[in-house]
């Protein structure tokens, strides 16, 4: 028997039954006393209500919401010509498959992101959603425990009103032909669940995709796991909030109401929900990442429940190998930025202020202006509020290589013409002391003392770690 079929069982509410396990559709529902869904000992399964079957990798891949590959991957198994998603790998995407070379790859990595080729909603589906977008969000203003909800989670009617969240109080059922869909297992009308509207826009403002937000209730009566649920005929694109202003980094987590609260409370980082951990992105998307000084990546990172390396982690390290200027970013508390709004009265701008200014530009007409003191000089605009200036060592060097080394960083000076100071870290920061550190770190490089005075006269064009740094001042104090 399959090692992941008495949790499965457990979770779904199956019986024993032999050899198999039997009871209510995961998919489609039905009564506790149901025998209508049967899972195999190898792990396959079949609704004999609803033809939902499959092996272990389609379970993975449907249920658990994982990429063909790593729904291999956490079999054991290789994503051979013999397995049936070998063409439509990536639901649905081709996989572009090469020999393998002893030449090191050029562009891309092979297990970094996925690449998304955009998708846009039918004609008929766009009137339909924008209707629908328009009476939920009218039928919100009459839910003031749903606003309440929202706003304890960072989510104002500033908000409210600007994303054009609505709310649809019951289940609908709507003929699919008149949205231009295709029958889709012989049912002729589409599911459309009651609950929180979120409507997904595209950089053109056109509404591109609609996610639903289950209430518990509705949940309780069947498919448990299912809170949230795609709109079908929606676009296949993650959503992207964008600044008005500058750019100074970008903030990347699972939902879209976590965004949306990350936005708010920060304005300046552009702010991508992908709806899974394991969303990909488009080439559009990663152009304008690419230019991001820093990427914070707050996804969910906790491990499978057999203890192996979770959805969460692989997606995190797929954006750590996309992306040089990615980092890990866990929440200081909570499961995401919601939580840690309502259930901890955490800051989400000190959280998000506090791993901005990798990048910042210094000019040098402050920067090395001796004739001004430390408190003329220009503070600059990162690392947060954790301390005032007086408070860090802006002149101390070695203070400031000791903190470097604390938090194994290392320090790279842009190439000419634009001069920019980076600092890099090679492990994640997973407590409240190493957030407060690493302020300390940008708020000394970009404060105007003698240590980012010091800073600007680095080698270009690479890092320099804690010992190279005190290396370097010997040398520089030695010439002197």
């Amino acid at each position: 028997m399959h090692s992941a079929n008495h949790e499965i069982a457990a979770k779904h509410g199956l019986r024993k039954s032999g050899n198999r396990h039997t009871g209510p559709c995961p998919k489609c529902g039905g009564s506790k006393d149901s025998d209508k869904f049967v899972l195999f000992t190898d792990g396959g399964f079949r609704c004999f209500a609803c033809g939902f079957k499959g092996d272990r990798i389609k379970w993975l891949r449907e249920m658990d919401g994982m990429s063909c590959r790593e729904a291999h991957d956490a079999e054991g198994k290789d994503c051979s010509p013999s397995c049936p998603n070998y063409g439509p790998c990536r639901n649905g995407e081709p996989v572009k498959r090469r020999p393998r070379s002893v030449r090191p790859q050029v562009g891309g990595r092979p297990d970094g992101l996925a690449e998304l080729t955009a998708a846009h909603p039918g004609s008929a589906w766009s009137a339909w959603a924008g209707k629908l977008v328009e009476k939920a969000r009218q039928a919100l203003t009459r839910e003031p425990e749903e606003i309440r909800w929202l706003e304890s989670r960072g989510i104002g009617t500033a908000q409210v009103d600007q994303y054009q969240l609505g709310w649809l109080a019951h289940d609908l059922r709507v003929d699919r032909r008149e949205l231009g869909l295709p029958l889709e297992e012989g049912k002729e009308r589409l599911w459309v669940p009651g609950g929180l509207v979120i409507p997904i826009f595209d950089g053109h403002g056109e509404l591109h995709r609609l996610r639903i937000r289950r209430t518990p209730a509705a949940r309780e009566k069947f498919l448990s796991d299912r809170k949230y649920v795609w709109i079908k005929g929606s676009g296949n694109l993650p959503m992207v909030l964008r600044p008005s202003g500058s750019i100074r980094g970008a903030v990347i987590v699972e939902a879209e109401l976590d965004a949306m609260a990350v936005a708010a409370a920060h304005g300046e980082v552009l702010v991508v929900a992908l709806g899974t951990v394991a969303g990909g992105i488009d080439a559009g998307l990663r152009a304008e990442l690419e230019e991001c000084p820093v990427i914070l990546v707050a996804l969910d990172a906790d491990p499978a429940r057999d203890g192996k390396l979770g959805a969460g982690p692989a997606a995190v390290k797929r954006w750590r190998r996309s992306f040089r200027q990615a980092r890990f970013w866990p929440m200081p508390a909570g499961k995401d930025p919601g939580d840690f709004v309502r259930d901890h009265g955490g800051d989400l701008r000190q959280w998000v202020e506090s791993g901005l200014p990798p990048v910042v530009a210094c000019p040098p007409p402050i920067c090395q202006d001796r004739s001004l003191s430390p408190e003329q000089r220009s503070p600059g605009n990162g690392g947060g509020d954790f301390f005032p200036s007086s408070a860090l060592p802006l002149d101390d060097i070695e203070a400031f290589a000791e903190l470097l080394r604390t938090e194994s960083g290392a320090v790279w000076y842009g190439r000419a013409p634009h001069g920019e100071l980076v600092v890099r870290f090679r492990r994640d920061a997973d407590t409240l002391d190493a957030f407060m550190r690493r302020g300390q770190i940008t708020r000394i490089m970009y404060g105007g003392g003698a240590v980012a005075d010091f800073l600007e006269r680095l080698p270009r064009g690479r890092y320099i770690g804690a010992d190279a740094l005190i290396q370097l001042q010997s040398e520089v104090t030695d010439a002197a």
